[in-house]
């Protein structure tokens, strides 16, 4: 479980290194955290590589959760074949 003092971190760093409103920051934010979580990656990593997939595919902040979805989908299939 994370802090709620970590997650305010997280929002203010994603809201001002990467402009982001509020409202988009905690999306990312969550997004991130969850990110993290199945890819065992930092929190700030995945938060970094979670707006550079933004950019790259045209998603919205709102929409952030679906990359953690693919990850996640890919790496189920991973163990699956392994």
């Amino acid at each position: 479980m994370v802090s709620s003092y970590f997650f305010i971190k997280i929002v203010k760093v994603t809201e001002l290194k990467q402009g982001y409103e509020a409202e988009e920051a905690v999306k990312l934010a969550n997004s991130a955290l969850l990110g993290a979580n199945v890819t065992g990656l930092g929190t700030a990593e995945m938060a970094d590589r979670l707006v550079a997939a933004l950019a790259q595919f045209n998603i919205e902040a709102k929409d952030s959760i679906r990359i953690i979805d693919k990850v996640n989908e890919v790496n189920i299939i991973s163990l699956l074949i392994w």
